[in-house]
């Protein structure tokens, strides 16, 4: 499902090809919030200021002159529902797989984490 994710802080933001955007707490994963955009979620969403900015394919056509008609629509819903994601399997991954240390990762990068991503 994901798209991509985004971490804000204490919250993981995660974008998926379809119409929702969640906000998953960073400690356990549990569901602080979901948004249901007015068009398919094409990009990882981006945080500036605190706020979260989601890119659609509805915004993308505007931006380029084009006409996101019902035909349009119909045919990405078309095309995402033939083509689901996880449909020749799925990749489980975590930070222990790659031997990561999340808790020496984030204070390495604390300053990083602190100027761009709070």
């Amino acid at each position: 499902m994901e798209n991509g994710t985004v971490i804000a802080g204490d919250i993981v933001l995660a974008a998926g090809m379809s119409r929702v955007v969640r906000a998953l707490a960073l400690a356990d994963g549990s569901e602080r919030w979901a948004f249901q955009a007015t068009a398919f979620v094409f990009a990882p969403p981006a945080v500036i200021d605190g706020v979260a900015y989601v890119a659609t394919y509805e915004r993308l056509y505007a931006l380029a002159g084009e006409t996101f008609d019902v035909p349009v629509r119909s045919a990405i819903t078309d095309y995402l529902t033939a083509h689901p994601r996880g449909r020749l399997g799925r990749i489980a991954t975590s930070w222990d797989v790659f031997g990561i240390d999340e808790v020496g990762l984030r204070s390495r990068f604390g300053s990083y984490i602190d100027r761009f991503l709070n």
